[in-house]
């Protein structure tokens, strides 16, 4: 008899703690969406889960993020948020709003940025200008290199600007010979690649008209970074399940993270 009003008792206990934590997230759910009320953005599928169904079946459609932010951006202009769950994601295209972002220590970059700097236990852009979330440290490393932005020094590399898209402009006029539909997403990814490799890092292999090494580990990394960022929990599911599998997956990134600093003219230690 007594156990029976023991475990009675702890069931009410334990529904009472679920009650409660179910209520705490309705409240702060409720609090967060009205803190971004002023920002326009797509309507909310779902109290709790956002937009993220949206952008579930963009992905399940194969349609590309940036082209559904793109999207979004013309349909409610320049700054707009949405919602992944229990977080708000502000999305700001305007130069002016961007620059008075980042040349302030006000609004920091959020920990999803943590997820750049390592790539399944493997260094991939580390604490840099992209992924440094100290305002302090990231200031100093702006001023250092405040002179390659400098409107002089980009005009000395406009060459490389010009070479790289001829080449892609020659590449899509081979593709459209062939009557075929040609992914300008490529086309454009690999031009961009170009450009950087070769003004950035002095790299002289071509990227464009030919099939590259460096393109594929390129695209295996940001596909790595990708999946970190929309399954998070997956590292966490390997450690824990397949240690194997995780040091696998991790090998993996580590040969084409090699793949990568072997084509550029700086020297590179990695232990694999």
């Amino acid at each position: 008899m007594l156990a029976i009003i023991l475990l009675k008792y702890i069931a009410l206990v334990v529904l009472a703690v679920v009650l409660v934590a179910f209520l705490a997230a309705c409240v702060f759910l409720y609090r967060l969406h009205s803190r971004y009320d002023h920002l326009p953005g797509p309507e909310r599928t779902s109290f709790f889960m956002g937009n993220a169904s949206e952008f579930r079946s963009a992905i399940e459609r194969q349609i590309p993020f940036i082209q559904r932010m793109l999207e979004l951006q013309q349909e409610f202009g320049p700054v707009f948020v949405i919602f992944i769950f229990h977080q708000a994601f502000v999305s700001v295209a305007d130069p002016a709003t961007v620059k008075e972002l980042l040349m302030n220590d006000i609004h920091t970059k959020p920990d999803s940025y943590k997820v750049l700097c390592e790539l399944y236990g493997v260094r991939f852009m580390g604490k840099g200008l992209v992924t440094e979330q100290d305002h302090s440290k990231w200031y100093n490393h702006r001023k250092i290199f405040n002179p390659a932005f400098h409107r002089k020094h980009l005009m000395g590399l406009m060459s490389y600007f010009n070479t790289s898209s001829d080449k892609l402009v020659l590449k899509l006029k081979e593709d459209v010979d062939t009557g075929k539909a040609v992914p300008l997403m490529d086309g454009i990814s690999r031009t961009t690649l170009d450009v950087i490799a070769k003004a950035g890092f002095g790299m002289t292999q071509e990227l464009i008209l030919d099939e590259s090494p460096f393109v594929e580990a390129v695209e295996t990394s940001f596909q790595g970074m990708r999946n970190q960022l929309r399954k998070p929990y997956d590292l966490v599911c390997l450690e824990t399940l397949n240690l194997f599998t995780t040091f696998s997956v991790s090998h993996l990134f580590s040969r084409k993270l090699i793949i990568i600093l072997s084509f550029s003219d700086l020297s590179f230690t990695l232990e694999v």
